[in-house]
């Protein structure tokens, strides 16, 4: 039986909200030093701090009280957590329950951890972060369970205020924010003016030195407005977007995180689909990368596609979702995603469900049978037991792609789980 211990809590120890102000104010400062010269000059100044002031702006995740939830486990109570009178009786380890309450979370959990200006002396810092929600340990340590109803509804309490403090500070931290963006900003232009004294009118516009390139990285596809491009007086050629290497890697790690929660709760596929399934991958996504569409089934090239991450008219991002049907499948699944795909699309993955056999039958097969492929190139990296990272030519020309293979575990039996999750 487990024996019980008391956990530091996660909320509100990295540091308290003027830190948080200054170390955005030190990014803020990095980004707009970090431009070139014939950017600052030639963006609009306008256009340029209300896309950095979105860019920094702080949202208070969003706690779910009205969907919390107990669990219970017993553990053996070391005799120092004991009340006094029971201490003092028996000098051994009691059998005891522990109630752990879970609060369901949303947005960007790592606000919790600065401590708010006004603040409560009980903190609510004994919650601790686990995948989307946060939770604490109430034990009964009396044996009776007079207290614990009590205790549960005071950690809420003194929860709910806290965030309301937080809120409170996060709010002046975006005012503080707008004002200063703009004020850096036109400081770096008024230097950058003073060092190059030919400049004499903006309003005409400035060739670049540098060559503009056909092609440019969205700059990240959590934000809600795109960086603001300059204009020139030629007439410039069509960019055509791709997604930055970043950016894929943020995907992928958003679709596994999405695959592995499914994974530890089964019941909500529970007979699902295979499009079904695919919707919580697309929901994920949307919510995500809030600077992006994402889309099911939509018409790309030839054939349709499962999950697709547009910008704009253009595509990022393409996805196929299999339920595991052996290797044969594994190669038409291949083919089909690269059939799909024109020289504008570099960057995919294809999400392998099992429903009805081991992951280690897939995972050999995968390694047996992708090799062989005649459009294979290399294996360029084995993330986990399921996540393989590899590079293909596309079909008919020398282009390479990036496709990821992900295997998730859907299989209903108990015991068996291909990611290593740790228990609560």
């Amino acid at each position: 039986m487990e024996r019980y211990y008391i956990k530091d809590g996660d909320l509100f120890k990295k540091g308290d909200t003027n830190q948080l102000e200054y170390l955005l104010k030190q990014e803020v400062s990095k980004r707009i030093q970090s431009l070139k010269d014939d950017y600052v000059l030639n963006v609009s100044e306008i256009e340029y701090v209300n896309y950095l002031t979105e860019e920094m702006r702080i949202e208070c995740p969003e706690v779910q009280f009205e969907n919390c939830s107990v669990e219970t486990r017993r553990v053996l109570m070391p005799n120092e957590y004991l009340p006094m009178f029971i201490k003092f009786s028996c000098h051994e380890d009691l059998e005891r329950t522990v109630y752990r309450l879970c609060i369901p979370i949303s947005g960007d959990k790592e606000v919790l951890r600065y401590l708010p200006s006004q603040f409560l002396l009980s903190g609510s810092g004994h919650f601790c972060f686990d995948h989307n929600e946060i939770y604490v340990d109430i034990p009964d340590v009396n044996g009776n369970g007079e207290n614990v109803a009590r205790e549960i509804q005071t950690y809420k309490n003194d929860l709910e205020r806290m965030i309301g403090f937080l809120k409170t500070d996060i709010e002046r931290i975006n005012k503080s924010i707008s004002i200063y963006i703009p004020k850096v900003f036109k400081n770096r232009k008024e230097k950058i003016l003073k060092e190059q004294q030919v400049i004499a009118n903006l309003g005409i516009p400035i060739k670049s030195k540098a060559e503009t390139n056909k092609t440019y990285s969205i700059p990240t596809v959590e934000r809600r407005i795109e960086k603001p491009m300059v204009c020139d007086h030629r007439k410039a050629e069509p960019l055509t977007p791709t997604m930055a290497e970043s950016i894929y890697q943020d995907i992928l790690s958003a679709i596994n995180t999405t695959g592995q929660n499914i994974e530890r709760y089964l019941k909500t596929i529970e007979n699902q689909d295979e499009e079904t399934i695919r919707e919580q991958f697309l929901t994920q996504l949307s919510t995500t990368f809030k600077s992006c569409s994402s889309t099911g089934e939509s018409f790309n090239h030839v054939g349709k596609t499962d999950i697709m991450v547009k910008h704009g008219n253009d595509i990022l991002f393409i996805a196929e979702c299999k339920v595991w049907k052996g290797a044969k499948k594994l190669n038409e699944a291949i083919d089909q995603l690269l059939s799909y795909l024109t020289w504008r699309d570099s960057k995919t993955a294809l999400l392998i469900f099992n429903k009805d056999t081991t992951v280690q039958t897939i995972v050999d097969s995968i390694q047996e049978s992708i090799p062989s492929h005649a459009n294979f190139v290399k294996l360029v990296k084995q993330r986990d037991k399921g996540w393989y990272d590899y590079i293909f030519y596309l079909t008919d020309s020398n282009d390479e792609i990036k496709m990821a293979v992900m295997v998730f575990d859907f299989n209903k039996r108990e015991g068996y789980k291909h990611h290593d999750h740790n228990a609560r």
